[in-house]
């Protein structure tokens, strides 16, 4: 069956060679992008994750991503919102240097508790397969997803909404400057632009860069296309494509009518100059503390996954766009009725009784609320008779909550409560 359905990385894929690494080239003395900043590399291409050398996006692409993060919401197998059996699903795109991190990313999210019970990860990726196999003329590659790792995990590719990006070119060998970065970009956005086809629901990609390749052993398969300075430049390659969607590049419009690809950010970007930790975030990469023995230089060891995960993880949690969707929190308290992020249900207490009070329970969309004594966030949800969510908003240490819909038809509604693992009931009806 075809499918019709992060940050992510620009990584490379692996064949499983039994290769070992090099550790003895634990630097290349090349400066990380986060690091350069408005500087220079090779005096003409410029530091920085975004333009003009910042390592952060500009207010105006921050806003528009804002806007976009606050409609994700949990989907059904049809792509419909449904907070009962819904899922708002994160998926990681690449190979077994994706998917093996990814893996322990949701190990770890399994047993958090700050994590929206509402999110699936899910580990998208293709081994064997680089970037030059995401776009429309390779069709097998999306087939391959949708029948091992979307369906098999009770999924549909209408349910992914947020991925991961972390692939490279098995293609590109040569890594003169700018040719180099043009066709990283190119292919960067070719990958964006089926991914939107084969997810339909797909708003919100998260790139990177690939972590340092300088301990690839020159005997491996894939020596080749990963070996530094590659790994170094395919970062310019992903900038440029970042660059030129916030510059308003056609090739990158992410919005209707006439949207061809998703709203894309970098993601936790990777690259430093091997076991010297970079001055942005001290982060390093060492050889023997982070790779595995027979991995070629370039897959990580379980140490080495974990700390990759737990970066992503702690990026997750702090974004101002991915925050939103990622952690936790009242909003999410209907989804599965307490799902937790192994999948499993906490059903909490539905109580209609006089816990609260709301009155006049015939209105003009005009009333009251007397909220029961909490020291936790409350959220207040009102719902119409097909049980579509019209209003919501969380409130602390409030107890009297004057509302006033005003904008709503008349009709039957029910307003639900939640908190500390209560969900409180009251039926009103507005009639004008």
């Amino acid at each position: 069956m075809r499918i019709i359905t992060l940050i992510t990385l620009c990584c490379l894929i692996t064949s499983g060679l039994k290769a070992q690494i090099q550790c003895d080239n634990d630097s290349v003395g090349l400066v990380p992008l986060v690091d350069l900043k408005a500087g220079f590399y090779l005096g003409e291409y410029q530091g920085g994750l975004y333009p003009s050398g910042k390592n952060f996006p500009p207010a105006g692409h921050v806003k528009k991503g804002l806007k976009i993060a606050k409609t994700i919401k949990p989907l059904d197998t049809l792509g419909n919102v449904n907070y009962e059996t819904g899922k708002i699903v994160l998926a990681g795109f690449g190979g077994s240097t994706t998917g093996e991190p990814w893996n322990h990313l949701i190990e770890i999210t399994n047993f958090d508790a700050t994590v929206n019970p509402c999110l699936k990860l899910l580990n998208a990726t293709n081994s064997g397969e680089g970037m030059e196999s995401m776009n429309v003329d390779h069709p097998d590659y999306w087939d391959y997803i949708e029948d091992t790792r979307i369906r098999p995990k009770g999924l549909t590719p209408a349910q992914v909404q947020i991925a991961w990006l972390f692939n490279g070119s098995r293609a590109d060998t040569i890594f003169d400057m700018p040719a180099y970065r043009d066709s990283i970009e190119r292919k960067v956005q070719l990958a964006l632009a089926a991914m939107l086809i084969e997810y339909p629901n797909l708003k919100l990609v998260y790139v990177g860069s690939p972590y340092y390749a300088g301990y690839a052993d020159p005997t491996y398969e894939m020596y080749t296309s990963i070996h530094e300075p590659g790994s170094y430049r395919c970062g310019f390659g992903f900038k440029a494509a970042v660059e030129k969607q916030i510059m308003g590049d056609p090739m990158y419009k992410y919005t209707a009518p006439g949207k061809v690809v998703p709203f894309m950010l970098w993601g936790p970007y990777l690259w430093t100059d091997g076991d010297q930790p970079r001055t942005y975030d001290s982060l390093f990469w060492d050889c023997e503390d982070d790779f595995r023995v027979d991995g070629g230089g370039f897959h990580l060891n379980g140490e080495g996954k974990d700390k990759l995960a737990l970066i992503i993880d702690n990026f997750c949690k702090s974004d101002t766009l991915a925050e939103i969707w990622y952690n936790d929190g009242p909003k999410w308290a209907s989804c599965g009725d307490g799902r937790l992020a192994d999948g499993s249900i906490i059903s909490p207490t539905i109580i209609d009784n006089d816990e609260y009070q709301l009155y006049p329970t015939i209105n003009n969309g005009i009333f009251t609320l007397e909220l029961p004594s909490s020291n936790s966030l409350i959220q207040i949800t009102i719902t119409d008779n097909l049980g579509r969510i019209i209003y919501t908003q969380n409130v602390m240490e409030t107890e009297i909550q004057n509302m006033q819909l005003t904008n709503i038809p008349s009709g039957l509604y029910f307003c639900n409560i939640y908190y500390d693992n209560m969900h409180l009931v009251k039926e009103f009806i507005v009639n004008k």
